[in-house]
């Protein structure tokens, strides 16, 4: 009876350390092929910095953009219609009463209530001045 016990002490030894010897190569290899993953991709990353940068997907960088004029402004929020819908729910949300009564977190609401009516108030100088007759078209800074 004790040298069955011993036995299987020695078998669920061996077993242990050939489990734990497989387990320390399972990790080395994982370890190496993150290893030659991240140089495969730092080198091409380095050939990519040499080619010009190809953009896909939905959301595509545009580089170049023609200067915005009051006229873009008339075009977009008072010739569109969508323009128009958007620019009056601005006005409907933002363009409401500036001022709000208390003390230092009233006047910090009021501020931020001005600065959003001051954004809806520039869109609507842009469409008066492209609107004027007098009107020459000129980059907006």
């Amino acid at each position: 009876m004790i040298l069955i016990i011993a036995v299987l002490a020695i078998l669920l030894l061996i077993v242990s350390v050939a489990f734990v010897y497989a387990h320390h190569n399972c990790q080395l290899l994982k370890q190496q092929l993150i290893d030659e993953q991240l140089a495969k991709a730092k080198l091409l990353k380095t050939d990519q910095s040499e080619q010009p940068e190809v953009e896909t997907g939905t959301l595509v960088k545009r580089r170049y953009y023609k200067p915005v004029t009051a006229e873009t402004y008339r075009n977009l929020f008072d010739l569109d219609i969508n323009g128009m819908r958007i620019l009056e729910h601005l006005a409907a949300t933002f363009c409401k009463s500036i001022y709000v009564r208390g003390g230092l977190e009233a006047d910090r609401e009021s501020c931020f209530r001005a600065g959003q009516n001051d954004v809806v108030q520039f869109i609507l100088k842009q469409i008066n001045r492209a609107n004027d007759p007098n009107y020459k078209e000129q980059v907006n800074d």
